[in-house]
């Protein structure tokens, strides 16, 4: 299960980059997994368990609520502040996460 979550981010991590390949404006994260990736996944997994040792967990294991989650994110120091579009696909994509791995 890591191994196909790792690899459709990077899937997903080469479409997006690929798509703004003919464009000269910049690249803008347009899901939550490629917010995570780009934002959160220095420090946190998303993965079920604490395997890799990262300095903020493995998100999966917190259980927030939505609310809780857009307010820890608010505050994580990621090196841009992320936009409310950013904000909002990244909580989403992590309450999609926690919502599969207690199913």
């Amino acid at each position: 299960m890591r191994r196909a979550l790792v690899r459709g981010l990077l899937v997903l991590i080469g479409a997006v980059g690929l798509a703004g390949c003919a464009s000269s404006s910049p690249v803008r994260p347009v899901s939550g997994a490629v917010v995570f990736a780009q934002a959160c996944q220095v420090c946190h997994s998303l993965v079920g368990n604490e395997d890799e040792h990262k300095q903020g967990g493995d998100l999966l294991g917190y259980r927030m609520s939505g609310q809780s989650l857009t307010q820890f994110s608010r505050e994580m120091p990621v090196g841009r502040p992320l936009t409310p579009a950013d904000l909002r696909a990244v909580v989403d994509y992590v309450l999609r996460a926690e919502r599969g791995a207690a199913g």
